[in-house]
């Protein structure tokens, strides 16, 4: 099977740019073929939020600066994307993003609490004659 695509802005802003290919019989993948042209002079629409893109792709580009910036909050990630890509994301998909670098710098509150019950008794065993307690609601698990 044969597939053609071109900008859907072709006519509007004279882009040339179209792409030729033949799928291959996996169903999957498939062959450019030589006479695709790639040079594509549409803008894009900037104005629109990005629909493709996801809180993962995100963190992949953010999460280095918000661990050097740890004051990065969620205007600040939608701003970066914006600043660094041209891509307007949505503050559902910065914030996602932004909880998951928070979650992979500094840990969930979830993993702390587990955690808790041991480290009483490594303050135990360090302070010997010392007094802790530790208790957890069965409704929240805290």
């Amino acid at each position: 099977m044969k597939v053609r695509y071109i900008c859907i802005e072709a006519e509007t802003f004279n882009c040339q740019w179209m792409f030729y290919a033949r799928v291959n019989p996996d169903g999957t993948t498939f062959n450019m073929r030589k006479s695709s042209n790639l040079i594509h002079t549409y803008p894009g629409r900037s104005d629109q939020s990005n629909k493709n893109i996801n809180a993962q792709w995100v963190v992949k580009k953010v999460e280095e600066t918000i661990r050097t910036v740890r004051t990065t909050r969620l205007a600040g990630v939608k701003e970066l994307i914006s600043r660094r890509y041209g891509i307007d994301i949505s503050y559902y998909t910065s914030w996602n993003a932004w909880t998951i670098c928070m979650e992979k710098i500094v840990g969930s509150y979830d993993e702390g609490y587990i955690l808790q019950p041991e480290f009483m008794r490594q303050v135990l065993l360090a302070n010997p004659g010392s007094l802790a307690k530790c208790s957890k609601d069965l409704q929240s698990n805290q």
